[in-house]
């Protein structure tokens, strides 16, 4: 009960410190690190207490696309970000996450694509597989990278197996939905 009673005012405490997370200018390495371990915490945070309005979908995105952009990514501030919006599990989140995906469909025939991007891209779509599964343009994207060449052949079992496992969830939740009726 204590829990339910403070986690709004946490909720926005961890907001605003991923927003000062990255809207305070970085001087030293030491101020980097510093804004980075606030970012993560932030991140966990969020994960637990959920979040208290919409502004913080604005620095869920910069923790991902300006780690995806950057020669040295932070990958544990890109998982606690897809993990955040797993546990979230709202329209928007998936919604960002389907952004994040698409955002990575495009870069894929660019050469510069490498392990960096493979990797997040397996991330993103289990972070989807886990939230995704009512979103008929998630499937339909799957479905472009399962048919798009450019793709490694294990970049299109992982997309397959997403596509899988979104249908097998839907139908067990058609079978409890019919359960529930009789």
């Amino acid at each position: 009960m204590l829990h339910n009673v403070i986690a709004p005012e946490k909720a926005r405490e961890a907001a605003f410190a991923l927003a000062v997370g990255w809207e305070t200018p970085a001087i030293t390495e030491d101020d980097n690190s510093r804004l980075s371990q606030m970012r993560k915490a932030a991140l966990d945070a969020i994960s637990f207490f959920g979040i208290a309005n919409d502004s913080v979908f604005i620095n869920l995105e910069k923790s991902f696309f300006n780690n995806l952009s950057s020669n040295t990514p932070d990958y544990e501030e890109i998982r606690k970000t897809l993990n955040a919006l797993t546990e979230l599990n709202t329209d928007k989140t998936v919604n960002l996450m389907y952004k994040f995906l698409n955002e990575l469909h495009n870069k894929r025939s660019n050469p510069a694509w490498g392990n960096k991007e493979s990797r997040i891209y397996q991330w993103v779509i289990n972070s989807l597989m886990i939230t995704g599964v009512r979103y008929k343009k998630i499937a339909i994207l799957l479905h472009n990278i399962l048919r798009t060449e450019i793709y490694t052949m294990q970049e299109r079992v992982i997309a397959k197996n997403a596509l899988i496992e979104i249908r097998n969830k839907l139908l067990a939740e058609k079978s409890e939905s019919l359960q529930k009726l009789t």
